[in-house]
């Protein structure tokens, strides 16, 4: 027999809550009951044992089941055979109550439940919009790793594998979530796929052991595409439901589908967009380079140091990158200067100089009207502005020089002060340095100087790491730091050094 503290544990909740109930709404001879695994338990002011062949004394009266081990009973109290029947009816109706409220309540679950996967598909798929992002930068496959688990749960699937691009292709490896799938049965699913994307449902075990795996029971799969192309398949396998796959479940793997190959289909678009201005950025540089052979590889050096000094300064990557492509424009103005002033060896006249500092305003005329390279006109404009507003072309002094023009102007001055050109050898680094130093406050901003003096090992290396005028796609795309391994330590600088010499273009 149950004691009345193993019945409290026992017995759920929502059975004993019942059971308590009638028992304050029923005369006192009636007895209610409640049966648990073949023991019995009277409910009364406490929850009291009762032995098999004491409740085999008490007539009963009606029994109503409340869950699949447990039921109440309400009886004719032993002690009182005979009490009065006029009770009988209501009871009779009591139990046919309680058997619409229980299947009122089987409904009311059913539709709890279904409320609550449709929140968490609604929660899911919000999550997902909030991926697609194309400014993060997050591909198909990442988006996939992060919500792969997730949707081989709201999919009811033992297992989801995610396959590349097309099912034929191998270079990008399947990704499985939820339970591990053998590598044999991943090749299997391989095969079985159709060559024509479409969504298969498919719960016959027999059949599926067959042409998949012995232990494959049901399976559905979902292309990952747009319009006609196919970027990928969904692969759910073995449903944990006991009816297996179904509309449900296609739905939820459909839009997740579509979305995602909405997703990919736009990366491409912008990548091509990116491969353009990355194109364009080459043929500039390239134009600059042809136009100023004595030159030739500045831009690339001015844009690595620059992007170096940035990094130093703490900017955030799209700043670093928008630095470097900015440095390699900065002097695309010089297309329209004459080649007799460009490709003069030695000092300039008064109105050379002039025509040399024409090529900021030209440059920002060239690119002013594409969009896409707006965020290089300040670097392309202010590049020889001055902090003390002795600069060109405006005047402009302090703060009001763009960061990404004072940042330019250091790198830009160093490059064209130390490189070698055909009628010069490039100063000693000693003395560039000391120009730097003793020009910070006046020329240039003394904080950028302060960082390319205090980082100058690291930023020597970058310069003569890509003292090159190639530039690659990499480069334009993503460009790397310098391994601290490469660094090579410069001659120290002196601390004092001649001034700059007058009418001797920088850059």
């Amino acid at each position: 027999m149950l004691s009345a503290e193993e019945a409290s544990r026992t017995i759920s909740p929502h059975t004993l809550l019942q059971a308590r109930r009638l028992r304050d709404a029923l005369p006192g001879d009636l007895a209610v009951l409640i049966e648990i695994n073949g023991e019995w338990v009277q409910v009364d002011k406490t929850l009291q044992a009762i032995a098999g062949d004491e409740v085999g004394r008490m007539p009963p009266c009606v029994r109503f089941s409340t869950g699949p081990q447990e039921a109440i009973e309400i009886r004719r109290s032993a002690s009182r055979y005979g009490a009065d029947r006029s009770t009988l009816p209501i009871l009779t109706l009591l139990a046919d109550a309680h058997e619409q409220l229980n299947l009122t309540m089987e409904q009311l679950d059913t539709l709890a439940d279904q409320t609550s996967h449709w929140l968490e598909e609604s929660c899911f798929l919000r999550r997902l919009a909030c991926m697609l992002d194309l400014t993060n930068g997050q591909d198909t496959e990442s988006i996939l790793d992060q919500i792969g688990d997730d949707l081989c749960t709201l999919c009811s699937a033992q297992s989801l594998v995610a396959l590349g691009s097309s099912p034929r292709d191998d270079t990008q490896p399947p990704r499985t979530f939820g339970h591990p799938l053998e590598p044999a049965t991943i090749e299997a699913i391989l095969r079985w796929l159709p060559a024509s994307p479409s969504t298969i449902i498919r719960n016959n075990r027999q059949e599926l052991a067959k042409e998949i795996a012995p232990d494959t029971e049901s399976i559905l799969a979902v292309p990952l595409a747009y319009g006609d192309q196919c970027f990928g398949w969904f692969v759910a396998v073995n449903s944990r439901s006991p009816d297996g796959f179904g509309t449900v479940e296609a739905t939820l793997l459909e839009t997740t589908a579509s979305v995602l190959g909405v997703h990919a289909n736009n990366l491409h678009l912008l990548r091509e967009q990116e491969q353009f201005l990355i194109d364009m950025v080459q043929a500039l540089v390239s134009a600059i380079d042809a136009k100023d052979p004595y030159t030739c590889g500045h831009s690339a050096r001015v844009a690595w140091v620059a992007r170096s000094i940035a990094e130093h300064m703490g900017l955030d990557e799209a700043t670093c990158h928008n630095v470097f492509l900015a440095g390699l424009l900065h002097d695309v103005g010089k297309i329209g200067v004459e080649d007799s002033v460009l490709r003069k060896p030695g000092r300039l006249t008064d109105e050379e100089f002039e025509e040399i500092k024409k090529h900021p305003r030209v440059g920002h005329r060239i690119l002013r009207h594409l969009k896409r390279l707006a965020f290089a006109l300040p670097g392309v404009l202010y590049h020889h502005e001055r902090l003390d507003g002795k600069g060109y072309p405006d005047g402009l002094a302090g703060t009001s020089i763009p960061l990404i023009a004072r940042i330019i102007a250091v790198a830009d001055s160093f490059d064209a002060m130390a490189s070698d050109r055909p009628y010069r050898k490039g100063m000693p680094i000693e003395k560039v340095l000391a120009i730097l130093r003793s020009g910070a406050g006046s020329q240039w901003d003394p904080e950028v100087v302060d960082v390319f003096l205090k980082n100058f090992d690291s930023l020597y290396a970058v310069w003569q790491r890509h003292n090159t005028p190639q530039i690659s796609y990499e480069d334009l795309t993503s460009p790397t730091r310098i391994p601290a391994t490469e660094v090579r330590k410069p001659p120290q600088p002196q601390t004092e050094g001649p001034p700059q010499p007058a009418n001797t273009p920088l850059g």
